[in-house]
């Protein structure tokens, strides 16, 4: 899907703010906002809108997908690991069930578990595989969670370094995308990796 330019997208945004019974996630609503402006074709499920079976329905439609919110692993049962919507849980199996048509991009972005400690990095690696087995060639995801400032700063240079792409008929890079404004937080926070190093790209 890289090998030629990638058409204007049209990403899904999934984000969550607020979440019953889960800790709140102010950078989630900026994430949005930001996807909005920079890709206003796109479409933006939010707060009480983003059920498991609105998600669901929209995954198939769109090539980007973007998630601010909760996540969960089980080790003892992965297949039943997933991120945390409005109303319940969008699990591996649902993501694989969903078969995206044209599959490209995955940002799974503040991604956590009630459980916190060492769960955190297996995780980040579950989750990202689980949209990888679904089609989704490129996965971002995170080992731990960062603070929102950060967060919202790496997600829109992210985004902008993409839609230079494709505004210059490039083919999109995200992995090149990720490592600019990692590097950028890396040469300012070096003394500090958890405030740098959290960010992951998965994919060729």
């Amino acid at each position: 899907l890289t090998s030629g330019a990638s058409p204007r997208p049209a990403p899904l945004v999934v984000a969550l703010a607020e979440t019953p019974g889960a800790a709140p996630l102010p950078g989630a609503g900026r994430e949005a906002a930001l996807l909005a402006d920079l890709f206003p074709e796109g479409r933006r499920l939010t707060g009480a809108g983003a059920t498991v079976e609105a998600v669901s329905r929209a995954l198939p439609a769109h090539p980007w997908v973007h998630f601010s919110c909760h996540g969960v692993s089980d080790p003892l049962s992965p297949s039943e690991s997933g991120l945390i919507l409005y109303d319940g849980r969008l699990t591996v199996l649902d993501a694989a069930a969903q078969r995206p048509r044209s599959p490209e991009l995955a940002v799974l972005s503040a991604c956590s578990t009630s459980q916190g400690g060492f769960v955190l990095p297996d995780e980040a690696v579950q989750l990202a595989s689980s949209f990888q087995l679904a089609g989704y060639p490129h996965v971002i995801g995170t080992l731990w969670t960062v603070s929102d400032k950060l967060a919202t700063r790496l997600t829109e240079e992210f985004y902008a370094s993409l839609a230079e792409d494709v505004a210059r008929g490039r083919p999109i890079d995200p992995a090149a995308a990720l490592h600019r404004p990692v590097r950028s937080l890396r040469d300012r926070f070096a003394p500090a990796p958890h405030l740098w190093a959290a960010h992951i790209h998965t994919g060729p």
